[in-house]
């Protein structure tokens, strides 16, 4: 991702913006499933995925995320999923926002499930919170 704003532990004030348009040829209203593979992220702590309508306001729509960084081989990522409402005979439209350490002047608040490959002997299931991207403000070790 070409970006215009530095990475890492610093105070991001800036996003990442994802397109969708979904199109729907069915005469029934349905949900499709979308995943969202992000490798790079700017800072996998404290972003904050946010599916947002074509005037960048919130939906809403809840959105789940995992995150790794502790591989080398594999860097870090995000995988954000959801499903996203399309009307029958109809298509629609939607951006996934991704801040990270503020919306606006409002600092983020993430709780995510981390994926722990390449981080080995120290369980596997892990919840992570942070507030900003500048660090985990909480993380639990849920198989201790």
């Amino acid at each position: 991702i070409d970006r215009s704003f530095q990475s890492g532990y610093t105070d991001i004030r800036d996003y990442d913006l994802f397109y969708i348009k979904l199109n729907n040829s069915t005469d029934k209203d349905t949900y499709v499933p979308i995943l969202l593979f992000v490798q790079y992220l700017a800072n996998p702590t404290g972003l904050c995925p946010i599916i947002c309508d074509m005037n960048y306001e919130p939906t809403g729509i809840p959105i789940q995320l995992s995150k790794n960084w502790h591989s080398q081989e594999i860097k870090n990522y995000g995988r954000f999923y959801s499903l996203l409402p399309v009307n029958a005979n109809n298509y629609a439209e939607y951006y996934v926002r991704i801040p990270y350490g503020f919306y606006g002047t409002l600092p983020t608040a993430s709780h995510a499930n981390l994926s722990l490959i390449g981080y080995f002997g120290h369980g596997t299931r892990w919840e992570q919170l942070a507030i900003g991207c500048f660090g985990e403000t909480y993380c639990l070790d849920l198989d201790m």
